[in-house]
Order: C-alpha cells, then sequence, then structure tokens
C-alpha cells in the first residue's frame, strides 16, 4: 500500500470512501464540455483514479468492494430487466423482429472482430480484450457479466472497460448529434408517447425486484443443455426480470412502475458497481494501458455504430429518427437518446430503442458468459 493509501486507511472507513468517491464522481459526471457529460460514469473515473493513487491491498477492503460489485449488479440488471420486459410487452409487431435483427447482427459482428483483435495481438490479454469490448459498446450488465470470473479477471477487465468506455460515450453522442442536425425536415419523425393512469405501490415495487434478484441467481446457476455453461447471475437475473416485467404487463395493464422509484434503484446499483469495480480496476490500470487499447476500443465503437446505421437508414430505408434510436440501442447508450429527446425537430422511437437496447444487451452478456466460461 502507498503512504497516501496508508494515511487514508488509517483516517477513514471503508463507508466513508465508498461515499466520498461516489460524491466526487457524482459531481464529476456533471460536467459537461460540449453538451457531453460521463454522468454516473463519473464515480468509475474517480473509483479507478482512487485505486490508482492509494492502491490499497488489504483482504477485508477487496472483499466489500467484491461485496458491492455483485450488491450493485444485482440491483441495477434486475431494474433493466422488468422495465425492458414491461416495455416489450407493449409493442410485439414487425417492427420487433426488425430490431432483434439488427440488434443481433450488429453485436456478434462487433464480437467476432473482437475475437480477430485479439487472435492477432497476443500481447494483450483476454479478460482485458473482454472489458474492452464491453466499455466501446458502454454495456456495464456485460462487464458485470465478465467480471463474476474471478477477482483477478475482474480488475483487468474492469481497466479495460475504463479506456474503451471514455470513446464508447462519446462516439456515439457526436455521431447521433452531428446527423441530427442533417436534413432536418425531410427525415423529421414523431412517436407517440404512451400513457399509464397508475403507477405500481413502492412496496410492490421492492418486493418485485427482490423476487427477480433471488430467482435471477437460482436461474443463472443453472447450466444450459448441450453446451454445459450456466447464464451466470447477471444474464439470469436479466431474463428473469424480463419474464417478470413481461408477466406484470400482461396481468396488471395500465399500471406502471415509478419513473423515480425505478431510476433511484438502478441509479444505486451502477453506483455501487462502478465503485466495487473501479478501484481494484484503479490498482492495474497503469500495467494495462498502452495506445492499442485505445485503438481496439475505437474500432469496436465505430463498427457498431456504422453497421446498425446503415442496415437501418440505407438498406431498410428507415427515417434518420428511427435510425438513430436504433443505433443508441445498439449501443446500449442512454446519453445518445438523450440527445434526440432535447432535439426538436426530431422525436426518438421509444419502442425502437428499447427493443433493440434489450436484445442488444443480452447478446452481449449471453456472448461474454459463453466466451469467460470456454476459457475457464
Amino acid at each position: 500500500m502507498s503512504k497516501i493509501g496508508y494515511l487514508l486507511d488509517g483516517q477513514l472507513s471503508n463507508v466513508c470512501i465508498v461515499f466520498i468517491i461516489i460524491i466526487i464522481g457524482y459531481g464529476l459526471g456533471k460536467i459537461k464540455i460540449f453538451g457531453i457529460s460521463f454522468d454516473l460514469s463519473g464515480i468509475l473515473i474517480v473509483a479507478m483514479l482512487y485505486g490508482m493513487i492509494v492502491r490499497p491491498d488489504s483482504d477485508s477492503f477487496l472483499q466489500n468492494m467484491k461485496f458491492l460489485t455483485s450488491f450493485g449488479t444485482s440491483l441495477f440488471i434486475s431494474v433493466i430487466g422488468i422495465t425492458s420486459g414491461y416495455g416489450l410487452s407493449k409493442c410485439i409487431n414487425r417492427k420487433v423482429l426488425f430490431c432483434f435483427f439488427v440488434g443481433i447482427i450488429t453485436i456478434l459482428i462487433d464480437f467476432f472482430v473482437m475475437l480477430t483483435l485479439l487472435k492477432l495481438d497476443g500481447t494483450i490479454s483476454p479478460d482485458t480484450m473482454y472489458g474492452i469490448f464491453c466499455g466501446a459498446l458502454t454495456s456495464t450488465p456485460g462487464l458485470s457479466t465478465v467480471c463474476e470470473v474471478s477477482d483477478s479477471f475482474a480488475a483487468a477487465a474492469t481497466a479495460g472497460y475504463g479506456c474503451a468506455y471514455i470513446f464508447g460515450v462519446i462516439g456515439v453522442v457526436l455521431f447521433v448529434q452531428f446527423l441530427s442536425k442533417y436534413n432536418k425536415s425531410k427525415f423529421t419523425n414523431s412517436s407517440p408517447k404512451t400513457t399509464y393512469e397508475q403507477t405500481i405501490p413502492t412496496l410492490t415495487g421492492l418486493i418485485l425486484i427482490t423476487a427477480v434478484i433471488i430467482l435471477g441467481e437460482i436461474l443463472g446457476g443453472i447450466k444450459l443443455p448441450f453446451i454445459g455453461v450456466s447464464l451466470g447471475n447477471s444474464c439470469g437475473s436479466l431474463c428473469t426480470g424480463l419474464i417478470c416485467g413481461w408477466l406484470v404487463s400482461k396481468k396488471f395493464d395500465g399500471l406502471r412502475f415509478d419513473k423515480s422509484q425505478i431510476e433511484t434503484i438502478r441509479e444505486l446499483g451502477l453506483m455501487l458497481f462502478f465503485v466495487g469495480t473501479g478501484i481494484p480496476a484503479g490498482t492495474k490500470l497503469l500495467s494495462v494501458f498502452n495506445i492499442s487499447i485505445l485503438l481496439y476500443g475505437i474500432i469496436l465503437t465505430l463498427l457498431p455504430i456504422i453497421i446498425s446505421f446503415f442496415i437501418s437508414n440505407k438498406l431498410f430505408k428507415n427515417s434518420l429518427s428511427t435510425s438513430l434510436s436504433i443505433v443508441a440501442g445498439v449501443m446500449t447508450s442512454t446519453p445518445a437518446i438523450g440527445v434526440l429527446y432535447r432535439n426538436k425537430n426530431l422525436c426518438p422511437d421509444t419502442a425502437v430503442y428499447s427493443i433493440t437496447y434489450t436484445v442488444a444487451l443480452l447478446t452481449i452478456i449471453i456472448s461474454m458468459r459463453i466466451i469467460t466460461a470456454i476459457l475457464l
């Protein structure tokens, strides 16, 4: 442990350190440069800097970080699953099939390009490359799937994720911002917004999330037939959430989740995950970082953006707003869809975004789970 780490370890408890990182990171994430901010990812940056400077190495501290990672993952992925499953039931038509096609094909192409880069470059470790892949696609749930393998695997993967994530966020936002200003009158499109009269009670929502977490862990431990690979907690929680969200929407048509409640739980889980993975990753960041990581991250970010836009806008002649909504969904990018919401001439297709986001996310998680299981 460094001298700074020794002083901080003697003066501050682990709980204080966690919340100090969250507060500073949250403030950093609110800073906008040319209209772009890191949002909650600022917490990951601060956590990695803390790990890089302080280099905590006590077993109790690292165990606490592991618990934060697991607990945070369970919270935010279960919420994503529930809300995505609820939204899927509202738009079952040919548009869904198209979104499934684009989401799966784009992610799989990017996935095999990532494996090709890993094969060609013998200097980079698989765990780091998997982190780069998830960071390039801004997929924290994908990273959490990789982090389930082992503590050492998680640290290297998170370091790669942190290096690639910055361009992953900025790249897709700049792409959407640039094209959203192009030929506005020709591509203007609007999507009707669905409204609901009632909200699911807070206690009921919390019980549902708890049930999804428990069932997701059970499902995640079951090995799939033929391939002998289990889904893992992340994929298990996502699948369980999708099913539960869909069932709730069918059973209680007209109800919706309270937005503030669901966002609070999701963001809390994301904060804890970023702290729990960021600190151990920071201790290995300097030993992992090199120019090739940035280059691979840029390639794996630009490729799905270009492919998804080309398929939607050029091949299938969808409107610009629909095509950009698909791009945001493939990249699992909330900031990108926010750009469309703020554009007065383009209204995002929220149904397309939600479906593509869900399909892309599930494809990333399953592919990461399979490849890490094969590696072990």
